[in-house]
Order: structure tokens, then sequence, then C-alpha cells
């Protein structure tokens, strides 16, 4: 057979090697020298070499067919991983890093060991960073004779050869901005799976930690803590320009930006916000997106608040209630408004004579002096 269509390379680990080129023939293709790693010999067939390069095919091939045991620990394993999927997906021309790590991130996981597997995919690492963290910390956590055995010894997580493989979704889902993956628990939507079975995971995680004041329960034993300072009144991060507390430091760091002038701005109309999430929710108005869907009528949110508030018309459900009459209402700022007619409040304050007002009182006295000026 002609030497530039079949190649015997040898099965051998590639463990901190370099990736070196060998020649298939006289003036034929350069190979990698980390395709080693396929089944030996291999039949390097005409349809899988174009133009004296290796094709899709052969790349997807390569990077689908990798395994745990080809390196040493969690940290080479994803280094290859991330090699592999370079040179199959070509980032520079086709795609965004954040999309090469989302699959990256998705097989990594899938090739784990089953039981360091299971216990990285609880955490719902959002990065390949974190899920490498997590390997590591988990395998640091063996005893030493443990971290010896042969990863023979695991049942390993990665689906068999001959299995159908999970298919990479169109990059034309970065410039059209789709998002197919919707949750069913809030309705949110996202562009690739693996951000859906992480967002997922948000809703089902187990809450043990229980407020001993209002019955609130957290997941993390650090939320519990904060949200006991709403309580007790703490505030353990000051301002150093003001001296003003806050229970949070994100709040803090929220504040300081009052002494510092700071905005996140939107690019396109130049509108400042102070908080960051405003700025994304108001993003959407200019890109028209509405990634929350009521399951129920269909109707879809800007925003996961408003979509909170939305479902409440579902359900029934009004969680706010007047300290003063015992009434009930669906949002915040309903209470507020209903609990000015107890109090007497009048908040709203008209810049040119001083008068103060509810709110929508204040907008029609405002008109008369507009009047007067014509």
């Amino acid at each position: 057979m002609d030497p530039c269509r079949k190649a015997d390379l040898h099965q051998q680990s590639f463990r901190g090697k370099a990736a070196s080129k060998i020649v298939i023939g006289p003036g034929c293709v350069e190979v990698p020298e980390f395709y080693e790693g396929l089944d030996s010999p291999v039949e390097v067939k005409e349809e899988l070499v174009k133009d004296g390069k290796l094709s899709v095919a052969l790349r997807c091939q390569r990077f689908r067919q990798f395994s745990y045991e080809e390196a040493e620990g969690p940290q080479k394993v994803f280094g290859q991983l991330w090699d592999l999927c370079c040179q199959w997906l070509k980032p520079e021309r086709h795609s965004k890093e954040q999309i090469l790590e989302l699959v990256i991130l998705e097989q990594f996981l899938m090739i784990l060991p089953l039981e360091m597997q299971k216990w990285v995919r609880e955490q719902c690492p959002e990065t390949g960073n974190k899920a490498v963290a997590l390997a590591e910390d988990f395998f640091q956590r063996l005893p030493q004779e443990e971290q010896r055995v042969s990863m023979d010894h695991f049942h390993v997580g990665h689906p068999s050869r001959a299995q159908a493989m999970p298919k990479i979704e169109p990059l034309i889902k970065v410039h059209t901005g789709e998002k197919p993956y919707r949750c069913s628990d809030c309705g949110q939507s996202f562009r690739y799976r693996p951000q859906l079975v992480i967002h997922e995971g948000t809703h089902k995680e187990e809450k043990p930690y229980k407020c001993s004041d209002c019955g609130e329960s957290f997941s993390q034993t650090r939320h519990l803590v904060i949200h006991k300072w709403t309580h007790t009144g703490e505030r353990p991060h000051q301002c150093a320009v003001c001296s003003k507390s806050f229970n949070q430091k994100s709040d803090l760091i929220t504040h300081t930006r009052t002494h510092t002038g700071e905005k996140p701005y939107c690019a396109e109309c130049g509108k400042c916000f102070t908080y960051s999430s405003h700025l994304t929710t108001h993003k959407r108005t200019h890109t028209g997106e509405k990634p929350y869907q009521c399951p129920d009528c269909g109707k879809c949110f800007i925003s996961s608040s408003h979509f909170t508030t939305h479902k409440r018309t579902h359900t029934g459900e009004k969680p706010y209630q007047c300290t003063y009459c015992g009434n009930s209402f669906i949002q915040r700022s309903q209470l507020a408004k209903h609990e000015r007619s107890h109090t007497g409040e009048k908040p709203y304050m008209c810049s040119e004579c001083g008068q103060s007002f509810r709110s929508f009182n204040l907008s029609r006295h405002q008109k008369i002096h507009v009047k007067g000026k014509l």
C-alpha cells in the first residue's frame, strides 16, 4: 500500500511530550505525534487528507477519542483537550474562547473517573479552571496509595467509541443569538446544553442551612451567615471614605462608585448604571432579547425579577403583607405605596415649590408649573 495511505502509528503515551511532527511517507502529510493514541495501524484515507493537512473529520475524531488515561492528572488532561480542540475548531477563525471552553468543559467532565466526575459535577463548575481545581482537590484528598493506583482500576466515565457522541452546537448560534435550551423551572434560556445543566443545578441543590429567625434556607453556611446579619443589624464592610457600613462586600463595592463616579455604561446609548446587573438587563432593550419565558402562558420577560413577579399572577402568591391592616401584595413597590395611606408619608418633593406629594400626585402637580411657564 502507498505509504501516503497508511501509517503505522504505534500506541504509546505522550505524557510530557511536545506535539512534534512525524512524516507519513516522503513528501506526504505531517501528523502531530499525539495522534499515536489512535488504534494502530491507522489507514489514512484519502477523504481525511486535503491540501496536505489533516481533515476536520480526523481532528474531531482525535478530540472525541481522547481518554483520561492518556495524560497524567487532571491538569494535563485538560491541557491536552485544549490543544486538540484548538486544532479541531480553529477558534481563531470560527469561534470565541468562551465557546471553546464550554466544549472542553463538557468533554473534560465526561472523561473523568466516575467517582471524581460525580463529585466535580455536584459542585457545578462554570469554567474549565474551576473544574480542574475541583478535580485536583478531589485527587489530593485521596490517600497516597490510591493516587498511585493505575487508572485502569477506576470506572472511567467516558462513553465507548461505539456509542453516539453528543453533537457540538453549530457555531452559527454565536452570531444569531439563538438560545434553544430552556430551563423548565424558571424559563431562562441558554445557548449551550452545558450552561443549562449547570443552571438547573441551582434549582435542585439542597438547602440544609435554615435561619432560626425567619425559616429561610440556604445551600451554603456563608449565605446563612450573611443573611443573619439582616436580623442582627451587623454590617462588617465599612466604606473608607464616608464610614457607611454594609452587610455584604458587593454592596460596599457598589456604594464606592458613588464616591468615584464610576458607573458601567451602555455602549449603545451611553446610559449609565450603578449596578452591572441593571446594565445587563438594559442591554436587552436594544437587542430585544427576552430570555425568561413563562411556562404557563408563554409570555416572555426581559429580567428574572419581572418574570418572578409575573408568575405570582398564576399562583396567586402575595408575599408582601401590610403590617397595619394585613392586606397582601404581589410586589414590594405596591406594598410601599399602600403603606403610605396609613403613614401619610409624602416622599416626593416638587423641585419648583417644595411641596410634597405621593408619586402620582407629584406628576399631576408639576403640570401646573409647566402651564405657568408657557
